[in-house]
């Protein structure tokens, strides 16, 4: 889910994809404090960005739906 910057919301299933992008987060640190597994980029999120974020995830169920039947209706 994206705002208008550089802010990003990223929801996953299973704790593997989890643990993935937990390290993109943390410049690709691993499990271990000082072990770095992956090259990452460096992005920031402001306090603006972050209530946007915020407010959409508020109505993130309903505007998923809306999709899908959208997406029903087009098949």
């Amino acid at each position: 889910m994206g705002c208008y910057g550089y802010g990003r919301v990223i929801c996953c299933r299973g704790a593997e994809n989890y643990y993935t992008l937990r390290s993109l987060r943390v410049h690709g640190k691993s499990i271990d404090k000082y072990e770095n597994v992956r090259i990452v980029l460096n992005g920031r999120l402001d306090t603006i960005q972050a209530a946007i974020l915020l407010a959409k995830l508020q109505v993130f169920e309903d505007e998923l739906v809306m999709r899908q039947e959208i997406a029903y209706k087009h098949t």
